[in-house]
């Protein structure tokens, strides 16, 4: 079949045993190519994990992050909690973490996204801002905001009070 199509173009076979061959030399060449990047590549993989299996991150580090509601209103927050006037909620936290972990190290959970709104009741929001890092940010997404208390090896209690001041400052939802 290959001459027949070979006679019909006006290609002779010397041309295209030429041509094939070319071909099947550079599919080897890219092949070898992408085995190199390939090695390369897996290769800086375990590199990586097996520096980050001789670092420190084997341990289990514990919070209880605990929010107060000082205002006169109903809290609720994205994640569908509630926290009533003068009530408080508690979300307990555990992962995996450095041995020699701190307050600092730790990042607000489960209820704030990136991008977190706090509604006060049915009117007023406050549109909260992450920052650049996380833990990093406004009211309850910032870890520098809450009150901690170290109550054993790596593991230590926050609270966040929601405040009336909070609430002046929120905006209509609207």
């Amino acid at each position: 079949m290959i001459v027949i199509k070979n006679v019909k173009l006006g290609i002779n076979r010397k041309q295209t045993t030429r041509k094939t061959t070319l071909k099947i030399v550079m599919k080897m060449i890219q092949k070898t190519t992408w085995m190199h990047y390939s090695i390369i590549g897996i290769s800086s993989i375990l590199f990586f994990l097996a520096s980050a299996c001789a670092s420190d991150i084997d341990y289990v580090v514990k919070a209880d992050f605990v929010y107060y509601n000082d205002t006169n209103y109903v809290i609720h927050l994205e994640s569908s909690e509630t926290i009533n006037p003068n009530d408080s909620l508690k979300i307990f936290f555990e992962s995996d973490g450095s041995k020699n972990i701190n307050e600092t190290g730790y990042v607000p959970p489960y209820p704030f996204n990136e991008v977190s709104i706090i509604k006060y009741g049915e009117s007023k929001c406050d549109f909260l801002n992450s920052g650049i890092k996380a833990g990093q940010g406004e009211g309850p997404l910032g870890i520098q905001n809450y009150e901690y208390r170290k109550l054993s090896e790596r593991y230590y209690e926050f609270k966040y009070h929601f405040t009336e001041e909070e609430y002046n400052q929120a905006e209509n939802c609207n």
